[in-house]
């Protein structure tokens, strides 16, 4: 059960102002035309029923609050007289008010009044013999009781006294629970708030057996023969299937604790809060005053009608010869047109209606070729009757429905009819009693009759398929009187066939063995020696529109060695382009070429053919190659090829190969694809038909991830040459073709290493055992060492180890700064060094000498 949080009503409060009273008392005798406004003497309205004046049983009156009366006071016939709270100046109405009113509306009240009142609690008051007054608290315990003085037992409600006793048993005994839901969620799963608190609602029989168990605990000392009267009520108008779900739910608890019961049902408008919910009010009364419901018999077909069945379906009754061949493939060839469809009705249907009528018919389809697989279609009218019952299962909606009671008639009418256009003329005329639907409506009848009437009166099964071709053209222009398609606009639907008519189209294929076509008439002028993927020229006179509204221009920049080039080509370019009606710029300023549109502009492509004239013009294409770009079958394609390999050497070589040894790779792919190919800078410029530049794009795309382009050379080559062969120019040429497996070249296996290739002396034994580490410690004594000896020996090791390796370091640094020997090499004296004494007597004398020198001067 899936439950729906949001509030429903289509209006808001203020809109639909239910809490007018006078608005009550305006529209409520519109809605039931015996009911009669009555004006009291204290200036308040009484709705009187006119059709009870004269019943000899109590009569009820409610009284309420103008938009809290319960919606089965539209509907039900028990109450005779409404009144709503006073509002304004108008005094209150009491209980021995009433029969005055009553009297005068020409009410005979000798067998009494009962009051019910919408309060707080629930009170009882028996102001005098026959006016019997009860307050019930709330909306939900008013329209209990109402519904229980509505079903009470005959002698009840014509006895003052026993309705008494009846009433004060409810006043003394009712319970009632409320559980709304709420929009935030519980366990990952919506919220219900009960009486006892929120929880999470994981299915109807959990929520209502909780709320059950809780309002039936203070009735399990219940003494006596009693029948519970259940009121359920759906608060803020939840649906009809919801409501079925849950009274359906209260019944199987009921009848599981084996209490007797009475159900009674009605909404309750919450104006307070918009939340939906449901409240459940128990009250346990004697049984003569309230009688059980019947417990629902199980239906069982009679025993007549099951031999009428069997003895109309009989195999020797059956008038015409059926081929279990010919019958299976009809029927296998319409399921699975209908299944493979299956996407294109479910697309009609989503635009004209709920969208499920594809998946409908391709459950139904499926079905049907499951079921026939062990039958014998010999018998085929005893073959449809028992498909039937499964289908219903299996197909829903309205289309299901119909296509069951169409074979069910048909049933019936292949064992009787001398023919099989007679049967299915008989099915439809008995499928016309279920249905308003005909041609015109816009529904699979628009399909159906046209259809069997062709079949039946000329017996052409081709014509007949026609004419249900016409009918499923024609839903496409007509307006929807039937179905959902009438919720929508004409021109919604318009263009679209009926999805109903369509799928039962595809059924008819069964009849013909040819898929529905509505392109089907004779082409005298369509010969084999037409090219249908010509592109014929475009000339001024096919420009019925004139000349364009608005302009369009396009614009590139070149680069500056494009420069001189372009300023010497520049008036070939133009005169091409004046040709198609565009004018064209070249800014030497700014570096830049543009194209537009003028009023002699005939051609809309011409254009952007003139924006890819601009485009390879700047990526050095040579103009009088780039200028048949203006011709029609011809296009261009620039491939950015830098951005695919990230590393620049690696992009070089890859792009060389495109290129090849002088040329020659990129002169093969030209012939091979009737391109021109031209590889500058970071992109490769291609012109020529699309299917040559995807070819091109591809080998180019390849070879930047590492693929050569000769492979693709090979296969180009062996592809033209099956071109030329007729035989195999339609067929598939994988088996032709080479498939060249990717090598990884550095998982190949490395040849052993041999150092030593000397040759040694042949001999029978085999080499001598190598020493263990502990034998050549053995030998050289370590063996017997502690371990404080071990590690001092192994310091000493390395101490020694690095002794000469510096001392090696040493020497070779020694060897860089030693000075070469010259031969006749003579040895220099050494003067004798002077100690340090007679330096300073040295010293010493020159100091005087200057001194004396500096005296005779002066």
């Amino acid at each position: 059960m899936a439950v729906v949080v949001e509030q429903t009503l289509p209006f808001n409060t203020k809109s639909l102002d239910l809490t007018s009273s006078t608005r009550w008392n305006t529209l409520f005798p519109l809605l039931r035309p015996t009911v009669k406004p009555i004006q009291t003497s204290k200036n308040q309205t009484l709705l009187v029923d006119t059709s009870k004046a004269s019943s000899k049983n109590l009569h009820i009156i409610a009284i309420g609050s103008a938009g809290n009366f319960s919606s089965k006071l539209l509907d039900d016939r028990h109450v005779t007289a409404i009144v709503s709270e006073p509002s304004g100046g108008a005094g209150i109405l009491t209980a021995q008010d009433i029969p005055h009113a009553l009297q005068s509306a020409g009410v005979d009240v000798g067998a009494g009044i009962v009051v019910v009142r919408c309060g707080k609690e629930r009170k009882l008051e028996v102001h005098e013999p026959g006016v019997i007054e009860v307050t019930a608290n709330g909306e939900l315990e008013t329209d209990h009781l109402l519904h229980l003085l509505g079903n009470a037992t005959p002698g009840t409600k014509a006895n003052p006294h026993q309705t008494a006793e009846l009433v004060k048993s409810f006043v003394k005994g009712t319970t009632s629970t409320h559980s709304k839901f709420h929009t935030e969620k519980a366990d990952g799963n919506p919220a219900v708030l009960h009486a006892e608190g929120p929880s999470a609602f994981k299915g109807c029989r959990e929520a209502v057996e909780k709320d059950l168990k809780v309002v039936l605990k203070a009735h399990s000392g219940q003494e006596g023969d009693v029948v519970y009267s259940v009121h359920f009520g759906d608060v803020n108008g939840l649906s009809r299937l919801e409501n079925y779900i849950i009274v359906g739910e209260i019944a199987k608890f009921l009848d599981a604790q084996n209490l007797p019961y009475a159900l009674s049902h009605s909404t309750i408008l919450n104006h307070t809060s918009l939340a939906r919910g449901f409240s459940i009010s128990i009250a346990p009364v004697p049984t003569s005053y309230l009688s059980a419901s019947p417990k629902p018999k199980p239906h069982t077909a009679s025993t007549a009608s099951l031999l009428d069945t069997t003895k109309t379906l009989s195999p020797t009754t059956s008038k015409i010869p059926y081929s279990d061949a010919e019958v299976r493939k009809r029927i296998e060839a319409g399921c699975n047109a209908v299944i493979k469809e299956e996407p294109t009705i479910t697309e009609y249907d989503t635009i004209v209606g709920d969208g499920d009528c594809g998946y409908t018919l391709r459950d139904g389809a499926k079905k049907v070729l499951d079921f026939i697989k062990d039958k014998d279609l010999t018998h085929l009218p005893q073959v449809v009757a028992s498909l039937v019952s499964e289908l219903e299962v299996n197909m829903g909606g309205t289309s299901g429905a119909l296509y069951c009671i169409y074979l069910t008639a048909l049933s019936n009418a292949l064992a009787t009819q001398s023919s099989v256009p007679a049967a299915l003329k008989a099915a439809l005329e008995q499928l016309c009693k279920y249905t308003r639907a005909r041609v015109g409506d816009r529904t699979m009848m628009d399909a159906l009759i046209p259809f069997v009437e062709s079949l039946e009166g000329s017996g052409d099964a081709g014509a007949a398929l026609e004419k249900a071709e016409q009918g499923v053209e024609g839903t496409k222009k007509m307006e929807a009187k039937l179905g959902r398609s009438t919720y929508l606009d004409e021109s919604a639907t318009r263009g679209v066939p009926d999805p109903g008519a369509y799928g039962l189209l595809l059924l008819h294929t069964t009849n013909t063995g040819t898929m529905p076509s509505t392109y089907k008439k004779e082409k005298p002028w369509d010969t084999d020696d037409i090219d249908k993927w010509k592109e014929e020229q475009f000339t001024a006179d096919q420009n019925l529109g004139g000349t364009f509204s608005e302009e369009s221009s396009f614009a590139t920049l070149f680069p500056k060695y494009r420069e001189a080039y372009l300023k010497a080509s520049w008036p070939l370019i133009t005169r091409a382009l004046e040709k198609q009606g565009i004018a064209c710029t070249l800014d030497l300023v700014e570096g830049s070429m543009t194209v537009k549109t003028t009023r002699k502009t005939y051609d809309p492509a011409a254009i952007l053919n003139a924006r890819d004239l601009i485009k390879l013009l700047a990526r050095s294409v040579p103009a009088p190659q780039a200028i048949k770009i203006l011709e029609d079958g011809m296009a261009c394609d620039v491939i950015k090829v830098r951005g695919m390999v990230r590393n620049k050497d690696r992009f070089v070589k890859r792009r060389q190969r495109i290129l090849g040894p002088n040329g020659s790779t990129l002169k093969a792919l030209e012939l091979l694809t009737q391109t021109y190919i031209l590889v500058q800078g970071n992109t490769v410029s291609v012109m020529g038909s699309y299917k040559s530049l995807k070819e091109v794009r591809r080998v180019v795309e390849d070879c930047m991830a590492n693929i050569h382009p000769i492979y693709h050379i090979k296969e180009l080559m062996i592809k033209r040459e099956l071109a030329k062969d007729p035989e195999l120019k339609n067929e598939n040429w994988d088996r032709f073709l080479p498939h060249f497996k990717k090598r990884n070249l550095s998982k190949r296996h490395k040849p052993f290493n041999v150092t030593d290739k000397s040759k040694r002396v042949y001999t029978p034994f085999p080499p001598p055992q190598e020493k263990s580490k502990v034998d050549l410690q053995i030998e050289s004594g370590e063996y017997f060492l502690n371990n404080a000896a071990k590690e001092r020996a192994k310091k000493e090791k390395r101490e020694d180890a690095m002794k000469e390796n510096i001392e090696e370091k040493k020497r070779k640094r020694e060897e860089a700064f030693e000075a070469p020997k010259e031969d006749g090499e003579t040895k220099k004296k050494k003067k004798k060094r002077k100690s340090k004494d007679g330096e300073k007597k040295e010293k010493k004398e020159k100091k005087r000498r200057k001194s004396e020198d500096v005296e005779m001067g002066d």
